[in-house]
């Protein structure tokens, strides 16, 4: 049985003993009349309409489809956009998904409930609580798959422990995380040199670029204890190397995390 299906018959369960418990309160053992057989009829009828409510539910739930989730990782100017392009090149259905890109798309549409929250300290980026960017993410995949969208790589979330709490709270673990990890000074130097086709004027200030790369190391130490707490996978991929061999090791695993999720989806369907 699944886990959905365990759910929805303890849900039953409690039900029938809640109603229960109800009807002897109001009817008990010595006062069961016509009355209170009409009153027991009337808490089975609601019983029935709460049961048939949450398999409508369950049946909703599994047939909902599970989409290959990969997790990028890692501070600035490691390559986790270079890679993610050159994964959507290898495979054309597959979504790439900037979480820093998302959120300042959201941010810049007049009115957008994400242009409400505070600004992230020496940026113009909105500072999202955990719980709202996580819901950032699962809006964009959820209505994604809807559209046949079923393949996703996330790029730069999560970026804390809070993330991973509230994701694990909410989707199952994501297929793998690739954390691509370089020396800060070699970040730092990426981030200066993409500076004029980047669009982000916070590229070109060297304090404000050398604080975004240690806040993500700082970060990323309780965010990847947390991720192996989950119970994700964590692949450490060395990205001080040339940019194509850290491509190919990328799309190596990536070619395994979908071989595993198309066998699991062939099981299931058995």
């Amino acid at each position: 049985m699944s886990i959905n299906g365990l759910g929805y018959f303890s849900l039953v369960a409690m039900g029938v003993v809640f109603i229960l418990h109800f009807y002897n309160i109001l009817f008990p053992p010595g006062c069961r009349d016509a009355r209170g057989r009409r009153g027991l009829a009337m808490c089975h009828e609601i019983l029935g309409m709460i049961s048939k409510a949450l398999a409508r539910l369950l049946s909703k739930a599994q047939s909902y489809p599970r989409p290959l989730i990969i997790f990028i990782l890692g501070a600035p100017g490691v390559g986790k956009g270079t890679a993610s392009v050159y994964l959507k090149a290898a495979f054309p259905r597959l979504t790439h998904l900037s979480y820093g890109d998302l959120a300042r798309y959201q941010d810049s549409i007049p009115g957008s409930w994400v242009s409400s929250f505070p600004r992230r300290e020496g940026t113009s980026n909105p500072l999202l609580p955990a719980g709202d960017g996580v819901k950032l993410i699962l809006d964009t995949i959820w209505g994604g798959v809807e559209r046949g969208q079923m393949v996703w790589v996330i790029d730069g979330f999560p970026r804390t422990e809070e993330h991973v709490t509230e994701w694990a709270a909410r989707m199952p673990p994501a297929a793998c995380t690739l954390y691509l990890s370089c020396p800060p000074e070699i970040s730092v130097s990426r981030i200066l040199g993409r500076a004029g086709t980047s669009g982000r004027l916070d590229d070109a200030d060297l304090e404000k670029v050398k604080s975004r790369v240690e806040r993500a190391h700082a970060d990323s130490k309780p965010m990847l204890s947390t991720l192996e707490r989950s119970g994700m996978r964590i692949i450490r991929v060395d990205a001080a190397r040339d940019v194509e061999i850290v491509k190919e090791e990328v799309l190596r695993h990536v070619l395994l995390a979908k071989q595993e999720w198309e066998s699991d989806r062939l099981d299931l369907s058995l």
